[in-house]
């Protein structure tokens, strides 16, 4: 889903953004929905954008699967518990 939103940044229909993730289409449908309900994208005219808050989330995303190291270079990714709590509670978080 982070790279979905990433796709969406600058714009893109659901083609593109299905070859860029690497995605099926029963799979990109899931995120899609998923993505909108949550406010994290939203849609005109066939064309998807990240929104604020889905901008937000990645970023939050980045920091938290890509920690930094003490020498200030990115880690292994990882799925740490805090993660995963943050990642609850930004999807509980009210949308503006």
């Amino acid at each position: 889903m982070a790279d979905v939103i990433r796709i969406t940044m600058t714009g893109a229909k659901k083609t593109q953004i299905m070859l860029k993730a690497n995605l099926s289409y029963k799979l990109l449908q899931i995120y899609m929905q998923t993505l909108l309900d949550e406010g994290l994208i939203s849609e005109s005219n066939g064309r998807y954008v990240s929104t604020k808050r889905g901008e937000d989330f990645l970023e939050t995303y980045k920091k938290l699967i890509y920690p930094a190291s003490g020498k200030g270079t990115e880690t292994k990714p990882t799925l740490s518990s805090e993660f995963l709590e943050t990642y609850r509670k930004i999807l509980r978080t009210e949308r503006p």
